[in-house]
Parts: C-alpha cells; structure tokens; sequence
C-alpha cells in the first residue's frame, strides 16, 4: 500500500514543478512583452 504513496509523490513533484516553471516562463515572457512594446512605441513616437 505504501507504494502507492511513494508514486503519488512523485507525480505530485512532477506536477507541482511543471506548475512553477510555467509560473516562471510567463514571468519572464511579460517582461520581454513590455520591452517590445516599449520599442513600438519609441519608435513609433518618431526618435
């Protein structure tokens, strides 16, 4: 019975870093967004 336990486990961790590196991905995908925007507009502003 504990075995199961053992795969629950494992799973979880799987998940649960799955879960956080995505967390981290998109953190890291709104900042190059608003970089790019950032260039958009100062280039659209003429300078």
């Amino acid at each position: 019975m504990s075995d199961i336990y053992v795969v629950l486990a494992v799973c979880l961790l799987i998940w649960g870093g799955i879960f956080f590196y995505l967390m981290h991905l998109d953190k890291v995908l709104k900042k190059i967004k608003q970089k790019l925007e950032f260039k958009e507009d100062f280039s659209k502003s003429g300078r």
